[in-house]
């Protein structure tokens, strides 16, 4: 069984189990299961084209409803033969907690998680980063990076621009914060060139706020007459390709 962290209530996790014979008379197909806790439980399988393997694919929330490690035996019914296979396991995770952290709309949030799920289902390139443990912590990001930016000044009531805005300024924050932080710390100690990586930094634009176009295109109805982003910096980052990392 080769399945990448299923946790629990996850929809769509095809459990394959090997009977090393072929299945293709068989009768009876099942996935008998044990859970963490002790329940016992079986499926209904298929067969994979091969005949080879058989497979149940959860339907449910309730399918995998239980966080430790789950132990599997095949049951196959055919002529000639009728009994269980080898054991086989798989460890489910904990559901991620997205109610650790209260979303207010107002407060610390322009939009709701289900309006960022909405969002994100039709953004391309976003699926494997809008990561169900992290998706509070960066709409509250978001919101915090936006609303408190200099020369901005957003209404009362929330419009479509700012909710996609805080969309974008999300995954950008899970895109790139990681490195943010660690130029932001190589600027505040002084440093304009890292040779390991190849890059100069502009030394005006320390502190500066990083705005990614498409956000400031959303933005645009909200600047401030003195311009948007007095302290905002377009930071210089010019990078020897030649160099060796």
């Amino acid at each position: 069984m080769t399945i990448v962290n299923p946790t629990v209530g996850s929809i769509g996790v095809k459990i394959i189990l090997n009977v090393e014979s072929s299945v293709a008379a068989a009768t009876v197909l099942k996935i008998l299961y044990r859970k963490p806790d002790g329940v016992i439980g079986e499926w209904t399988a298929a067969k994979e084209t091969d005949n080879t393997h058989i497979s149940y694919t959860t339907v449910a929330i309730t399918d995998l409803d239980v966080a430790g490690e789950w132990l599997f035996w095949s049951y196959i019914e055919m002529p000639g033969f009728s009994g269980p296979g080898e054991l086989a396991s798989l460890t489910v995770g904990e559901e991620p907690d997205d109610t650790a952290v209260t979303l207010t709309a107002g407060t610390n949030t322009w939009a709701t998680l289900e309006e960022a799920d909405a969002y994100f289902r039709t953004r391309i390139g976003a699926s494997t980063l809008w990561d169900a443990a992290f998706k509070p912590a960066a709409l509250i990001s978001a919101f915090n990076y936006l609303y408190y930016i200099s020369g901005y000044s957003f209404p009362t009531t929330v419009t479509q621009a700012m909710k996609i805005a805080q969309f974008e300024m999300a995954l950008f924050l899970l895109q790139h914060q990681v490195d943010m932080d660690a130029r932001a710390g190589l600027q505040a100690q002084g440093v304009i060139q890292a040779d390991i990586v190849g890059e100069t930094y502009d030394k005006d634009a320390r502190g500066g706020v990083v705005l990614p176009a498409i956000i400031k295109g959303l933005l645009v109805d909200y600047e401030t007459e003195n311009g948007a982003g007095t302290n905002f910096f377009a930071t210089d980052v010019t990078r020897d390709d030649e160099a060796d990392v």
